[in-house]
């Protein structure tokens, strides 16, 4: 499998049609990175690539959940899903480029954790708390996003975080979605 990561440092659009040539030349994939005041925003950006591509796996690379409240992260990986089903995959990290430009820290692994926790139950569908307030619920959805596990340790995909890091964290950070239908009742 042959992936790229694709800054989207061009406009949203060039960036879509550079990934849609990159799908006729034959890569498997491509990431972009998830980067706000550096990049054009991630998940437009991929909205743009999924409405110009039909088989090219979608990934961010990475996300984080800091910047973002995590509804507005899980309502960003729906809407994607829904132009791409299937070939969306959420990377999720640190956020050191994203963050570091706003004043923020870093994410920590707990952060981290929680946050995808979060998230995945907010896409299986589950009406969840946050913030002390306990309706919060992903109303406009038909179907909901199942997260599984995609990359191990020996992956050998990233060289970040830190291998011992990596262990920790890798069967919750790395996952993708397989859309489903809820049942009623």
């Amino acid at each position: 499998e042959i992936v790229l990561r694709v800054p989207a440092c061009a406009p949203a659009n060039e960036t879509a049609a550079f990934v849609k040539r990159a799908e006729e030349a034959g890569f498997d994939g491509v990431g972009i990175p998830d980067t706000q005041l550096i990049m054009r925003d991630v998940y437009v950006t991929l909205a743009l690539v999924a409405q110009q591509t039909s088989d090219i796996t979608l990934f961010t690379a990475v996300t984080n959940p800091t910047p973002r409240h995590i509804s507005v992260l899980a309502s960003l990986i729906q809407t994607v899903e829904e132009l791409a089903p299937g070939r969306l995959k959420i990377m999720v990290g640190s956020g050191y480029s994203a963050v570091r430009t706003i004043g923020q820290p870093k994410a920590t692994v707990k952060q981290m954790r929680e946050g995808v926790e979060m998230v995945k139950r907010i896409l299986s569908g589950e009406t969840v708390s946050l913030n002390g307030f306990a309706g919060v619920t992903l109303f406009w959805a038909n179907t909901f996003m199942i997260p599984f596990k995609i990359f191990s340790n020996s992956s050998g995909l990233f060289s970040w975080p830190a291998p011992s890091m990596f262990n920790k964290i890798s069967e919750i950070f790395f996952w993708y979605f397989k859309p489903i239908v809820p049942s009623i009742g």
